[in-house]
């Protein structure tokens, strides 16, 4: 299943921004004004335009996406009181919409999941989870401002990359299913067979998509309007739909530090921040910038990628200094930019949507929507999550297959792809089976070092003994391109 095919023609139109930027971009002192320049009045006229032009059912349906993910971690922080319900949603929607508008992407916006279950499983304070978030920030605005992510981008390799794409493309889909399977077959609405019926639906309208090269279904939307009708039924079959006391007393903007102490600083820091940062830096900046340039290649000049390292950096920073005021600890993520896309998002408009949506329910319904949300069946939720991590696993597959096509010795390509695969497959693996994602790329990065040098060792033996020069997969050398 091709997941670039006749991208260039649908991306014509777009504004790219990151070409404006290009002679900025490479001058330092100059990189941090040019983070601003999609705000100056022209560009917002332009990008104000290009949202309504752009704005399609296709594009609304790729915006729910990501709900697979964004829904069920915000509900089970909120019903443990680690959220502020209300300020959560509406900072999460004022987030999407300012990326979307920057960058005129897809671009999602998640919680931090490792903060996310060392707060669900080993039971942190609400301002230890704000802790946390201060924490993540301080340590991305280091690395974005002094472009240190860009030295850990030409540490990772590529290989190791496309294997955290497909591990946790993997884990994403393994997660839907152990939500589905949890479910009975008939004895509920929410059950197994809604689940089969979706995945039916999902399968039928976005193979269609593909096969015809036509706009996407809006299977998102058909999806999110089915959950949404089972969830009013069930809410007015019910007579306790009260909100829990964790829900009170909370507003669009709560100050988040009233009762923090140092002891939350140091759990914050500990037990928080340290084991969401290797995820963050590793998948909501460096494998976010190259699923970026897989799906969207026309975007894509010969020296820039797609997105900026040093602007998604900077960004996941900014939106966790809003938990200051209430918000919950966000990222980026390439599953969530992956499962967009397979619902149709190709646009800025789409997420532009999504984070108006999440404004005006925080504003107008405030913590009530959380129970709305808590009554989506988990059988929807889990075949969005499975289509979501197919289409990011998909995508590591293709990259890693793709430069096989470009090797010029038919007879050196089976190393090259044993080479590859190795790397990728090892760090796959691991983040499935550990379910860590920087041990995985953590390995992974060791084993290229092990590779290359026995690749030296063996290129010296040759040569010393006059034989034909041994192949090394130029591919492993790092990511390439320069932001």
């Amino acid at each position: 299943m091709s997941i670039v095919e006749g991208e260039a023609a649908t991306e014509s139109g777009a504004i790219n921004f990151n070409e404006m930027m290009m002679s900025s971009e490479r001058l330092d002192l100059s990189d941090e004004v040019s983070f601003f320049s999609p705000f100056s009045r022209p560009l917002v006229r332009q990008r104000i335009h290009d949202f309504y032009k752009n704005l399609t059912l296709s594009e609304i349906s790729g915006s729910l996406g990501d709900l697979g993910t964004f829904i069920p971690l915000y509900v089970a922080l909120c019903r443990q009181g680690l959220l502020y319900p209300t300020a959560a949603l509406f900072f999460a929607g004022v987030s999407n919409v300012l990326t979307g508008f920057f960058w005129d992407l897809p671009m999602p916006v998640q919680p931090m999941k490792a903060i996310a279950a060392v707060a669900l499983v080993e039971g942190l304070s609400q301002e230890q989870v704000t802790t946390a978030g201060i924490w993540m920030a301080l340590f991305l605005f280091l690395l974005g401002f002094t472009n240190a992510i860009d030295l850990i981008h030409r540490v990772v390799p590529q290989s190791v990359v496309w294997g955290m794409q497909l591990g946790v493309g993997a884990n994403l889909a393994i997660k839907g299913l152990v939500m589905v399977s949890q479910l009975t077959w008939f004895d509920a609405m929410d059950c197994i067979v809604l689940a089969i019926a979706c995945a039916l639906m999902c399968a039928i309208f976005l193979a269609e998509s593909v096969e015809t090269s036509a706009n996407n279904h809006p299977v998102g939307v058909y999806m999110f309007l089915l959950g949404s009708i089972l969830a009013l039924v069930q809410l007015l079959s019910e007579t306790n739909g009260a909100p829990s006391s964790a829900l009170s007393q909370t507003g669009i903007v709560d100050w988040a530090l009233r009762d923090v102490t140092w002891k939350d600083w140091k759990v914050g820091l500990l037990q928080g921040a340290l084991p969401q940062l290797p995820l963050s830096t590793l998948n909501s900046v460096i494998s976010v910038c190259c699923l970026a340039d897989s799906l969207f290649p026309g975007r894509r000049s010969e020296e820039q990628s797609v997105l900026s390292r040093r602007h998604v950096c900077v960004s996941v920073g900014l939106m966790n200094l809003l938990v200051l005021f209430g918000a919950m600890p966000n990222c980026h993520g390439a599953g969530g930019l992956a499962g967009q896309y397979k619902f149709g998002a190709r646009h800025g408009s789409s997420v532009v949507f999504l984070g108006s949506c999440k404004v005006l329910l925080a504003v107008l319904f405030g913590k009530y929507i959380l129970i709305f949300l808590e009554h989506i069946p988990s059988a929807i939720l889990g075949v969005m999550l499975v289509v979501s991590g197919q289409e990011l696993a998909s995508t590591g597959l293709q990259s890693l297959f793709a430069p096989l096509l470009s090797v010029g010795d038919p007879s050196s390509m089976g190393n090259a792809l044993r080479s590859r695969m190795e790397i990728t497959l090892i760090t796959a693996i691991i983040i499935i089976g550990l379910k860590k994602t920087h041990v995985g790329a953590l390995v992974g990065i060791v084993l290229d070092v092990v590779q290359r040098f026995r690749q030296t060792r063996l290129q010296s033996v040759v040569s010393a003994s006059g034989s034909a020069p041994v192949y090394y997969d130029p591919v492993q050398t790092g990511n390439g391109g320069s932001n």
